[in-house]
């Protein structure tokens, strides 16, 4: 299952999702799919919404320590706004339904197949896929570091720890974290804005 690094998976969903039509959609939809499925998912059992909100991030921090923690808090989010909705579970699969029209017209748009038609684990992948490029985005507005200091500095300590956290204890140098935190600013600033 955990077969391939983030990087790869990322790799392979960006394939089929080039066109910038496709991606805005994408970065509307595929959250929008996630809030409805939680959404029905709570309107009949809590514990299984608990259960699978659970592998997943597990799945997700397997992956990547820091974009699971940023889904962590998507998840609470949206956990928050289900609970306090005064809504049914129609208006749920109301939008699950019209989120996926969405995702279809985008790869229609591209004219490519949605990637889950290949390996279902890509429906994993899109939400966290989506997070990694909202950080990007926020992180570096228009190629610009973000100018709230605070937001910043949050970011840049995320960013560290991801970069700590891929070393093995064993070899702990400065010199590499350094190196590795340039490497992926440089990353964000030009591979990412363009997604």
């Amino acid at each position: 299952m955990l077969d391939k690094s983030i990087t790869e998976w990322f790799d392979e969903y960006s394939e089929s999702h080039q066109n910038k039509t496709n991606k805005m959609i994408h970065w509307v939809c595929v959250p929008a799919i996630l809030f409805s499925i939680l959404g029905i998912l709570a309107h009949f059992s809590a514990l299984l919404t608990a259960l699978i909100i659970v592998l997943t991030l597990v799945f997700y921090a397997r992956l990547d320590l820091v974009l699971a923690v940023a889904m962590v808090a998507l998840v609470a989010v949206m956990a928050w706004v289900i609970y306090l909705l005064p809504v049914g579970a129609g208006f749920y699969v109301g939008v699950f339904i019209l989120a996926w029209i969405g995702q279809f017209y985008g790869h229609k748009v591209e004219g490519k197949k949605p990637s889950f038609f290949k390996d279902l684990q890509f429906l994993l992948i899109g939400p966290v896929w989506c997070m990694d490029a909202y950080l990007g985005k926020v992180y570096y507005l228009n190629g610009k570091l973000a100018k709230n200091w605070l937001f910043s500095a949050i970011l840049n300590e995320l960013i560290i720890f991801k970069l700590i956290s891929s070393f093995s204890p064993i070899h702990p140098i400065k010199q590499q974290i350094k190196s590795k935190q340039s490497e992926h600013q440089v990353q964000y600033k030009f591979l990412r804005i363009n997604c």
